[in-house]
Parts: structure tokens; sequence; C-alpha cells
């Protein structure tokens, strides 16, 4: 075997050894934070969990906000929703006249952990924090994420 093929195959085995090394790491994290190996590998390629749900009662209570309106529907989330560290986020149809409870604070805008995939431009609306999570009521559409 030449010197030159030898020295090929030492590079080549390395830069697989570092990218193997450098994935059971970002799977070493995720797990640690409370995500199961499947949501962390489905992670690395971008997938999430997408749920819908007809009402606020059929919505898990780690998947939505507690002050989520009784009467919501067309609940939609998207993210890891019971992950110890979770990354979420909500919208759905509340009923007109519904507003965020009085609790809540205005807040800075910030990007929802996907950018707001799928969601219209927030970046100008009123963002409240309320009890942990980023708000924003858009006539009879809720928006929320953490």
């Amino acid at each position: 075997m030449s010197e030159s093929l030898k020295r090929y195959l030492m590079i080549v085995g390395l830069a697989l050894i570092g990218i193997a090394a450098a994935l059971g790491l970002i799977l070493a994290i995720h797990v640690t934070k409370g995500y199961t190996l499947e949501q962390s590998l489905l992670g690395l390629v971008g997938a999430t969990e997408t749920h819908e749900y007809a009402s606020t009662n059929a919505v898990p209570a780690g998947a939505r906000p507690s002050w989520l309106p009784a009467a919501a529907s067309g609940i939609r989330t998207d993210g890891w929703p019971l992950a110890r560290d979770a990354q979420l986020k909500l919208s759905a149809t509340v009923p007109a006249g519904t507003a965020l409870p009085a609790a809540c604070e205005p807040t800075p805008y910030s990007k929802p952990w996907d950018a707001g995939k799928g969601w219209p431009d927030l970046s100008t609306a009123a963002v409240s924090d309320c009890d942990g999570w980023r708000a924003v009521l858009d006539g009879t559409t809720l928006y929320a994420w953490h």
C-alpha cells in the first residue's frame, strides 16, 4: 500500500471519528434535556411533532398554557411539548372578545423556536409574556410559544 493511500485512509478515518463524536455529543445534549432519542434524531433533520385538537380539554396539560380559554378550538401545536425544556408553539381560534390574562405583561418580540414557520409575521405585533409563554392575540386567533 502506498504512503499516499495510507495517509488518505487515515484522514478519512479521523474525519469519520470526528463526525461520529459530534453527532454523539449533540444527541447526548438533547437526551439530557428530556428529549427521547427519536425526538433528538428527528430534530437534527428539522422534524417536529405536530398535533391538532378540537378543544382545549383535548390538549395535554404540558402542551398548552394553563390560561388557554376553555372555548378555544382548532388548536395546533408544533414542537416537543412533553420534553423538560419544551420548545413549543400553539395557535388556536378563540371566541371574539377574548383577552389575554390580566397578569400578562408586555414583552419584546422574540421569534418562536422555528422562526414562526407557517404563521403571519408577528414581529410588529403587541407581544405579552403570559406565565412563561410569549403570546399574541390577533382578532380571534391566538399565537403562543416558548
